[in-house]
C-alpha cells in the first residue's frame, strides 16, 4: 500500500502497482453527495471534466457505481473497491451493517 498526497492536505491509499501511474498526476479532494472523493481535472476537447480516482482504477462503466467497501473514500486500493449497481450502492450507504466488510 502506498500513499498519494493530495494538493489540499489529504492523502489517499492506493495499491503499490497503481502508485506510479496515479501519482504522475495532481489529485485533490472534492465534495460530492456529502462525501469527499479523490479527483483530478482534465480538459477534453476544450471542456474540463472531473475524473474520480476510484472510477479510473476500476474502469467503471458509466451506468454503474464504485463502492468503497470500508466506507473510506480515501482508501482506493483495489481490494476496497467494488463495481455495483446504483441501487446496491444506495442500500449500502443507508444500511452500513450490510457492507461486505461487516459480514
Amino acid at each position: 500500500m502506498m500513499l498519494i498526497l493530495l494538493n489540499n492536505g489529504y492523502v489517499t491509499q492506493v495499491d503499490d502497482a497503481d502508485f506510479k501511474w496515479l501519482n504522475a498526476r495532481k489529485w485533490y479532494a472534492k465534495m460530492a453527495a456529502y462525501t469527499l472523493y479523490v479527483c483530478r481535472s482534465e480538459r477534453i476537447n476544450g471542456v474540463v471534466h472531473t475524473i474520480r480516482m476510484h472510477r479510473l482504477i476500476t474502469n467503471c462503466p458509466d451506468n454503474m457505481e464504485v463502492d468503497h467497501k470500508d466506507g473510506d473514500s480515501f482508501n482506493n486500493q483495489r481490494s476496497n473497491l467494488e463495481i455495483v449497481k446504483k441501487s446496491e450502492n444506495l442500500f449500502r450507504r443507508q444500511c452500513p451493517l450490510f457492507r461486505p466488510n461487516n459480514h
